[in-house]
């Protein structure tokens, strides 16, 4: 009975490091605000080696149990992960661990109740809702009507820097501003100083907060759902703005499939028209999109991509795979949802978004309230994927790679119980 509570013990406290994981910058700011001084750099590593010292602690008191799909899955990890270091690609060795090894040490998580699982995936989220909403009213109060001074340059590269450690030089792309339009409009990197990742995990909190208000109304969910959509239209991210309207369109018109829902999807389609036309952020995003659109350099490096996929040269790399974190011959490395494609292969690519998506199939059935929840939070990261270096983010992937696998076990529990006509 000891050795029960022992090994449930480490269970959770291994997954509540693994799911605050991305919080580990807000300790370091707060910590080096105490102490006076910035402790970033000693922080940020120790949290790494203490959450997955517990990762690997919780693999070993609680084993694993991998399925066929797994197996084939940590097999292509090890020989991708050979490549890697053979051909001292730390891209490639990077991707690997995200897609293939965190799977296998998270694999236990999915065991976790799934009322607790949904409660620190909601706190793990309200808090991030909070935080980057007190950010953005300390950052730019003039959008807020607010009469105070915002930071000075030195003191966002202070506090830049007590995120993510560093010296003292204030890097903009790490931090803050829109580097094509300086001066109209500013987006942060909220907790992770990262201006591509940050946007993933909002659109994911969008999605989390829509979704738990229309399966089970509750006021603090509405109220998290509005300052979420505020934020992620704040943070300037076509990309992430995207994902999560197509993921809302994709649940109500796939997933809800009533006269409702419809309305609802209309009347969305409806809002976003007016915001872009009267919104001040949002017609600004939308501007950046045309402006970036017209760009003939821009727009072949995301929407072209088609025409190089289907050269000789490329047909066994979508098959076959590189091995190597390397674009298409002629194409542009800023697709990852075709990156990992060209890098592992046609074949094991299908395993990994099968691993991902499969889990969609909840919403055909009913009765599956965290199912929903969780396999539509994974959709808009999936989404996402779209741009380079944006989900792939230890700090995204690590709570993508939590709800795939909790929204597929909930999956293969719901066929185990279906009978068998």
């Amino acid at each position: 009975m000891r050795d029960r509570k022992f090994s449930f013990l480490i269970l959770y406290i291994s997954f509540a490091l693994a799911i605050f994981y991305p919080f580990k910058g807000i300790v370091s700011l707060f910590l080096s605000l105490l102490i006076g001084e910035n402790v970033a750099v000693f922080i940020i590593p120790s949290l790494f080696i203490f959450t997955f010292g517990f990762i690997f602690l919780n693999i070993i008191v609680n084993h694993i149990s991998l399925s066929r799909i797994d197996k084939i899955l940590l097999a292509a990890g090890f020989f991708a992960f050979a490549f890697a270091v053979l051909k001292q690609d730390r891209t490639l060795l990077y991707n690997t661990v995200l897609l293939f090894i965190l799977p296998v040490l998270f694999n236990r998580f999915r065991k976790i109740d799934d009322h607790h699982f949904y409660r620190l995936t909601f706190i793990f989220f309200m808090i991030s809702s909070i935080y980057l909403l007190v950010e953005n009213i300390v950052l730019q109060p003039d959008r807020f009507g607010l009469g105070f001074t915002p930071p000075s340059t030195e003191e966002l590269a202070a506090y830049s820097n007590y995120l993510v450690g560093g010296d003292t030089k204030f890097d903009a792309s790490v931090n803050l501003s829109d580097y094509r339009n300086i001066g109209i409009s500013n987006r942060t990197g909220g907790y992770l100083a990262n201006i591509l990742a940050m946007p993933v995990l909002i659109a994911m909190a969008t999605t989390f907060f829509y979704v738990s208000t229309r399966e089970r109304f509750k006021l603090i969910n509405a109220i998290l759902t509005v300052f979420s959509i505020f934020l992620l239209i704040s943070c300037l991210s076509t990309t992430a703005i995207i994902a999560f309207v197509l993921t809302v369109f994709f649940y109500e018109i796939y997933g809800r499939r009533n006269a409702v829902s419809v309305i609802i999807s209309v009347l969305i389609l409806g809002v976003l028209v007016f915001l872009i036309s009267y919104s001040k952020m949002l017609s600004f995003t939308y501007n950046r999109l045309l402006f970036n659109m017209n760009d003939s350099i821009y727009f072949a490096t995301f929407f072209k991509q088609h025409l190089v996929l289907f050269r000789v040269a490329n047909i066994k790399y979508f098959f076959l795979g590189k091995w190597g974190w390397l674009p298409p011959e002629g194409g542009s490395s800023h697709v990852d949802l075709i990156n990992i494609i060209v890098a592992y292969g046609g074949i094991i690519a299908y395993f990994l978004y099968r691993r991902m998506l499969f889990p969609l199939t909840l919403l055909r059935q009913p009765g599956h309230l965290y199912g929903r929840i969780f396999s539509l939070t994974v959709l808009t990261a999936f989404i996402c994927l779209f741009h380079s270096s944006m989900t792939l983010n230890i700090n995204v992937m690590m709570l993508v790679t939590l709800l795939y696998l909790k929204s597929g076990d909930l999956c293969r529990r719901t066929e185990e119980s279906t009978p068998v006509p």
